[in-house]
């Protein structure tokens, strides 16, 4: 076009023969390489004819299989899916029974180890192993407390929700055995209840014996028995009346030996009582006698009962 353009311009600036000759045999030179390039691209025609009908058809055919494939791909993964559904059905049923299977056992390990409080409390009271007999107790209430949040939480409707309508063998079952549980639930308890009794009294008497006999040793071990028999408060108040006895007993021991030193015979040191060493042994009784109690206080009644004792001891000195 802009080639056509330039050589219409060359031949109209011609202006003798020998240049349009000249220009005649390019043209024609140029015509014949054309011809002849286009005779090579005509020739590759059949070859490219084949190999498009070469190509054409296994891509059909792979475009096929590919099709089957892509299909049964679908249904492989449709058949995952409603397996995966089952499974997860059934993964959520086996969830719910491992909780119920799950409930049973704590059930069945609080009644065991109920059990081992009763036959535990019973052997320490006949070889009068009060300790041992005390803990059990404790440990049993513990127990008692756990069962009575597990059948809170399980709700009214946890033993008829088992089985189907009242009258069916399902449902009569749960209730049936509900109602054993509940029957040895009670027997356990009443006979655990009768031992703290019968212990809750021992301690009383043995520490008030103790105290009569100023038996430190046994007055501290009965005080200790009050916590786990949940009588904190009660023991406590024992415990503070006792060491009032005890510092009250070296206060008035104190003060008689001012009184002697006072009312002693004429060259005897009469009038040179030491009222600040009596004083100073008055406070240094109370002091060690909450240093010597303080661990079992703190241990059995709380590190708030520590100033309870101490105000009680203190207000007794005043009075002795």
């Amino acid at each position: 076009m802009t080639t056509s353009a330039i050589d219409l311009n060359l031949i109209y600036k011609l202006t003798n023969v020998s240049d349009a000759t000249k220009l005649l045999h390019e043209t024609v030179a140029r015509e014949r390489a054309i011809d002849q390039d286009l005779d090579r691209q005509l020739s590759k025609r059949s070859d490219l004819e084949r190999n498009f009908l070469l190509l054409n058809t296994p891509t059909a055919e792979t475009l096929e299989l590919v099709r089957a494939d892509c299909e049964q791909l679908l249904q492989s993964v449709q058949g995952t899916a409603q397996l995966a559904d089952n499974i997860s059905s059934k993964v959520r049923q086996l969830d719910l029974v491992q909780g119920r299977v799950q409930g049973v056992l704590n059930k069945i390990n609080l009644i065991l180890d109920r059990t081992n409080c009763i036959n535990g409390v019973q052997s320490a009271m006949e070889t009068e192993d009060y300790e041992a007999a005390a803990h059990y107790i404790s440990s049993f209430m513990e127990l008692e407390n756990r069962m009575e949040a597990a059948l809170a939480a399980a709700g009214p409707g946890s033993v008829s929700a088992a089985g189907g309508s009242p009258a069916s063998t399902a449902g009569i079952a749960p209730m049936s055995q509900g109602a054993v549980d509940a029957s040895q639930a009670e027997d356990q308890r009443r006979v655990l209840m009768d031992v703290r009794a019968r212990l809750e009294a021992i301690t009383d008497r043995r520490f008030e014996d103790a105290v009569a006999r100023r038996d430190h040793a046994a007055a501290v071990r009965f005080a200790r028995l009050y916590k786990p028999l949940s009588k904190q408060a009660e023991g406590l108040q024992r415990f503070t009346d006792y060491l009032k006895v005890v510092v009250g007993a070296q206060a008035r021991n104190t003060y008689n030996a001012l009184v002697e030193q006072l009312e002693g015979p004429q060259g005897a040191g009469r009038g040179k009582a030491d009222f600040a060493a009596a004083l100073t042994a008055l406070f240094k009784d109370v002091a060690v006698c909450l240093e010597e109690h303080e661990a079992v206080i703190k241990e059995t009644f709380g590190e708030a009962a520590l100033l309870d004792v101490m105000a009680g001891v203190q207000a007794e000195c005043d009075n002795a």
